[in-house]
């Protein structure tokens, strides 16, 4: 093995086991009022490294973050609804639960609906008729 795929390989190791971490640090804070903030996650992910600079590895963590919400279909990995929150009382992540759950959801709805909206604006189609053409593309044209 090269230099160079050694290294990659020590990095996606590293990778996966930093989500790990992260996630066993996040089954910790269920709910908004426990959310999990910046440093503590980092902390978490990365044991025996601080931290100190707030871009670099906010950065860091934030890339785990959208990886554990998007899983990994390949490995079979599901995805996991991780909330974040800024208010100034609890910042961080969390895992939502109940009511929690349901608004993060509807929240996700509206804000591709909204992004869906403008497409049909610039394509010039109404949205019921841009989805209806979507759920065939996806069925690959197969009629029901």
């Amino acid at each position: 093995m090269t230099e160079k795929k050694l290294k990659k390989a020590e990095q996606a190791l590293e990778m996966e086991q930093a989500k790990s971490r992260l996630l066993m640090e996040l089954t910790r804070h269920i709910g908004k009022g426990r959310a999990l903030g910046m440093a503590e996650a980092f902390e978490a992910a990365y044991p025996g490294r601080t931290w100190s600079n707030r871009i670099n590895d906010t950065r860091a963590v934030r890339r785990l973050i959208t990886k554990l919400r998007r899983g990994d279909k390949k490995k079979g990995v599901k995805p996991i609804p991780i909330c974040s929150s800024c208010c100034n009382i609890r910042p961080g992540y969390y895992i939502p639960v109940g009511q929690e759950f349901e608004e993060w959801l509807k929240k996700r709805e509206e804000k591709h609906l909204d992004g869906l909206g403008l497409v049909t604006l610039l394509r010039r189609i109404s949205l019921p008729d841009f989805l209806g053409q979507k759920a065939l593309a996806m069925r690959g044209g197969e009629r029901c």
